[in-house]
C-alpha cells in the first residue's frame, strides 16, 4: 500500500507545473523518463527545481537555501563578474560534485542585465550596472531569470509597467510563494523562510537585489557584505531525460503535524501547518512532506538556551559599542567649560570620530537570524561577537587610562600622552605576545598590525623569533610608537590609534 501510494505521488507531481514557472517542455524519451518545467529532480546530492528544458538540458535551481554567504567578502562597488560569490559557486563548490557530475554541468554564456528600476529619484543609481557577459557552470539567478521563471505570464512586462510613478522598492504579485525558499536548519516549531540572492545590483553599485522572506524581489537590495543572504545555486544539465525524479513521502509516525490535526477528515480550526502557512486542512501534501523531509534528516536545532546565551553576549558587544560612542561625544559641547580637564571628543578629530560611530551603527543594526543558522555558523558568529566586545573592552580601557592619566600628569599634555601611549599599546602588545599566542595574534602580526604600531624596528622579525625573546629584549624592539602623533590643525592625537585598530583590516 505505501508503495502503491509513492507511485501516485510521483505521478502526480510530476504532473503538476506551478502556475508561476515559464518554460520550454520537451519530451525526456526513455530511461529518466519526461522532464519537465515544475519537476522535483536529484543531482549531485542535492534536490532541485527544474525552470526550463531546452534541446534536451534542464535548468534547474536548488529546492532549498544550500549555504549563507556574502555576495562579496567586502564592502565596494562590484557586478556578478568579479565578485567572491561568483568565484566560490565556480570553484570550491562546483568542484564538491563528482567528476562524473561536472562533466554533466554545462558552461554558460549568462548576461548580466542592469538592475531595470531607476532610483535616481531615490538618492540611488538610475539603473545599476549589471556588468560584463559572463561564463559560469554555476550561477544565481538574475532579475530578468525570476520574472520569466517566477510571474504570472513568465514575462517581465509587469516589473516595468510596475515602474511608472512607483516610488516602491519591492515587487509583489502573485507569485510570492513560489518565490519563497525555506532553509533546513530552523526548528520543527520555527522552520523560516529566509531571503535568497539574485545577481543583480541593487538601489546602488554596492548592492545586490534578492528575494524576501514572503517572495517578494527585492529591487533595492542589500549590501554586497552582508553575510545571511541565502543562496540558492542555478544550472543547467545537461541530458535532461536521465535526471532522477525527487519524491519524498512523510511517514514518520511522529511527524507532530502529518497527523490529524492537519491531515485529518476534522483538522482542527484555524490551525496553520508550521511548514506549508496553510490554515485548515494541509491541501499541498506533497509540499509539506518535501518540507518536513528536510527538516528531518537535515536540521540542526539552535537551542532555547543556545539563543538565550548568545542574546546576552550580543547584548554586552552593543553596550561596549555604546560606551566608545559616549567617550567619543564626551566634552563636544563643553570643551570651553570643563575646568581645563582633557575629554576624549578633544583628542580625536571629528573625521575620526564620525567614521567609528558609523562602524558601531553598522555592526549594532545587523539583523542576525540566529534560527537559520548551522550549528557552525552559530558558533562562528559568537565567537565573532566575544571577541570583537574584548577589542571595544581593550579600546575603552587605553581610551579611559589615558585621559586620567594625563588629566593627573604636571607634565605638558602633549609629552605625557605621548609617553602614556607609549607604554600602554607596548605593554598590551607584549602581554599579547608573552601571556595569549594563538592563531588570532599570529594572524595580527601577519597582517602587519603591531608593525603599524611600532614601526620599522619590527622588520624582519619572524613571529617564531619574537616569542622566544625575553620581556626586556621585545621591549628593545618596540623603540618610538609610531602611531601617537600630534599635530596642531593636523591629525588628532588618537587618530591613528583608533584607525589602525578599527580600520587597519584587522
Amino acid at each position: 500500500m505505501k508503495k502503491l501510494i509513492a507511485t501516485i505521488l510521483a505521478f502526480l507531481m510530476t504532473a503538476m507545473l506551478s502556475a508561476c514557472t515559464a518554460g520550454t517542455t520537451e519530451s525526456g524519451g526513455s530511461g529518466g523518463g519526461r522532464t519537465s518545467p515544475g519537476d522535483y529532480v536529484s543531482f549531485g546530492g542535492y534536490n532541485w527545481h527544474v525552470l526550463d528544458v531546452k534541446n534536451g538540458n534542464a535548468l534547474v535551481i536548488s529546492e532549498r537555501i544550500l549555504d549563507f554567504r556574502a555576495y562579496n567578502n567586502t564592502a565596494e562597488e562590484v557586478t556578478w563578474e568579479n565578485c567572491d560569490l561568483r568565484k566560490y559557486l565556480n570553484s570550491d563548490f562546483y568542484n564538491s560534485f563528482s567528476e562524473k557530475d561536472r562533466k554533466r554541468i554545462m558552461s554558460v554564456k549568462n548576461s548580466n542585465p542592469d538592475n531595470p528600476w531607476d532610483f535616481s529619484a531615490q538618492d540611488g543609481e538610475a539603473f545599476s550596472d549589471g556588468g560584463n557577459d559572463t561564463k559560469d557552470y554555476i550561477f544565481l539567478l538574475s532579475i530578468d531569470d525570476v520574472m520569466k521563471y517566477y510571474s504570472e505570464d513568465g514575462k517581465d512586462s509587469m516589473l516595468y509597467e510596475a515602474q511608472l510613478g512607483s516610488r516602491e522598492e519591492k515587487f509583489s504579485d502573485d507569485c510570492n510563494k513560489e518565490r519563497i525558499a525555506y532553509n533546513i536548519s530552523g526548528s520543527v516549531s520555527d522552520p523560516r523562510s529566509n531571503s535568497w540572492a539574485l545577481r543583480t545590483p541593487g538601489k546602488f553599485q554596492d548592492a545586490v537585489s534578492y528575494i524576501d522572506i514572503n517572495g517578494k524581489i527585492s529591487l533595492a537590495g542589500m549590501w554586497v557584505e552582508n553575510e545571511y543572504f541565502g543562496i540558492r545555486p542555478a544550472m543547467w544539465i545537461k541530458n535532461a531525460k536521465s535526471l532522477e525524479k525527487s519524491v519524498t513521502v512523510c511517514n514518520d509516525p511522529d511527524c507532530p503535524i502529518c497527523k490529524d490535526r492537519i491531515y485529518g477528515k476534522n483538522p482542527e480550526p484555524d490551525t496553520c501547518c508550521t511548514f506549508c502557512g496553510y490554515v485548515g486542512e494541509c491541501t499541498d501534501k506533497e509540499y509539506h512532506n518535501r518540507l518536513y523531509h528536510d527538516w528531518r534528516y537535515n536540521n540542526v536545532v539552535i537551542t532555547d538556551e543556545m539563543l538565550e546565551e548568545i542574546y546576552q553576549i550580543e547584548e554586552d558587544f552593543k553596550n561596549e559599542w555604546m560606551s566608545i560612542v559616549d567617550l567619543l561625544n564626551d566634552g563636544k559641547s563643553v570643551i570651553n567649560g570643563n575646568n581645563g580637564k582633557i575629554r576624549v571628543s578633544m583628542v580625536v578629530s571629528d573625521k575620526v570620530s564620525n567614521k567609528v560611530i558609523a562602524l558601531q551603527v553598522k555592526e549594532t543594526s545587523l539583523n542576525r537570524n540566529y534560527r537559520a543558522m548551522t550549528e557552525k555558523q552559530f558558533n562562528e558568529e559568537k565567537d565573532y561577537l566575544i571577541n570583537r566586545t574584548e577589542l571595544l573592552r581593550e579600546v575603552k580601557r587605553t581610551l579611559l587610562a589615558a585621559i586620567s592619566e594625563a588629566n593627573a600628569s604636571s607634565v605638558t599634555f602633549e609629552q605625557n600622552a605621548v609617553n602614556l601611549f607609549k607604554a600602554v599599546l607596548a605593554e598590551t602588545v607584549r602581554y599579547k605576545i608573552k601571556e595569549t599566542v594563538s592563531d588570532s595574534n599570529r594572524a595580527l602580526w601577519d597582517s602587519g598590525y603591531y608593525h603599524a604600531l611600532f614601526g620599522d624596528n619590527l622588520a624582519g622579525v619572524a613571529y617564531e623569533e619574537l616569542e622566544q625573546k625575553s620581556e626586556a629584549e621585545i621591549d628593545e624592539l618596540f623603540g618610538e610608537n609610531q602611531i601617537v602623533k600630534w599635530a596642531y590643525g593636523g591629525e588628532a592625537m588618537l587618530d591613528g590609534y583608533l584607525e589602525t585598530v578599527f580600520f587597519s583590516g584587522n
